[in-house]
């Protein structure tokens, strides 16, 4: 709760930009904004989902990655893939209120993006970002955040510069 990560990622599987696996917790108000890489379960904030626990939840964060790379299978702009026990299938109610860089590149061979909601969230444009500092009201002072116009959201009294693919 309350994080963002602007590195780099790499790994082989279930790889995130916050979280490579989820299985019971809640990710909320939270950002990353680096590049992700992976072999397979790659997404911009969680790379798999791998239970069926209503409280393993991506809610109200924003993936602001310039690219996810996988190599292999499964990858989303806010979540790589959602496991469902005898199922891997769209879980719509794993991605709550939560968006995505809208021009964010999915380098991925086989492609096997799903291009659904649930795995993406809303999608972001530039302008969409840097508007007001809140990311679609997402990080507010009200919660901890840091905010100012032209700069991704902060905490502990500052604000973040934009990452150049937000330039």
């Amino acid at each position: 709760m309350n994080c963002y990560a602007t590195g780099a990622v790499t790994g082989t599987n279930n790889v995130g930009g916050l979280v490579g696996a989820l299985s019971t917790a809640i990710v909320s108000n939270s950002y990353a904004a680096g590049v992700v890489s992976g072999h397979s379960n790659v997404g911009g904030i969680v790379g798999q989902r791998t239970s069926n626990s209503s409280s393993a939840s991506i809610i109200h964060c924003a993936a602001l990655n310039p690219n996810i790379d996988m190599l292999v299978s499964e990858v989303g702009r806010v979540v790589g893939t959602v496991y469902v026990p005898g199922n891997y299938g769209d879980a719509p109610s794993v991605v709550i209120g939560s968006a995505a860089f809208a021009d964010m590149t999915l380098n991925e061979s086989p492609s096997e993006w799903r291009g659904i909601v649930s795995y993406d969230g809303e999608p972001l444009t530039i302008d969409d970002i840097l508007a007001d500092g809140t990311i679609g009201n997402r990080f507010r002072a009200s919660n901890g955040w840091t905010v100012e116009p032209g700069k991704l959201p902060g905490l502990m009294g500052r604000a973040v510069d934009l990452p150049p693919h937000l330039r």
